[in-house]
């Protein structure tokens, strides 16, 4: 018969939990690997997405720069216009003004002026 010290079994187990130890380690170390490198495609892909955003965004803020350079010289411009037409809106304004003004008068003095009627019940 095989007889066994109890320190020996407590070896072999310690051994065979070593090699278990071992060998989880080994397919956790692979595991790793994959998800490193998948990782490392998502970094690349996002430095990648990252560059092109960086580059569209400056060239919409470009476009827009322009863009707000032309409204603003659009806006100087209806701003200059405006104020050449109100000049014009405004001398028309005077004289339409002075017309009626000068209307105004007449109907004032035509009712102060007596009528025909009134001369004559004066005059009797």
């Amino acid at each position: 018969m095989i007889t066994i010290s109890i320190k020996d079994a407590v070896f072999l187990v310690l051994l065979v939990a070593l090699l278990v130890l071992i060998i989880y380690l080994i397919v956790m170390v692979a595991n790793l690997i994959k998800t490193l490198k998948k990782a490392n495609l998502v970094i690349d892909d996002v430095q990648r997405m990252s560059t092109i955003a960086a580059d569209k965004t400056e060239s919409v803020n470009n476009k827009l720069d322009k863009y707000a350079d032309k409204v603003s010289n659009f806006v100087g411009k209806v701003k200059s216009e405006g104020s050449s037409i109100n000049r014009l809106y405004n001398r028309k304004l005077n004289r339409n003004s002075a017309k009626m003004d000068k209307m105004n008068r007449r109907r004032i003095r035509r009712k102060n002026r007596p009528d025909k009627e009134r001369l004559t019940d004066y005059t009797k």
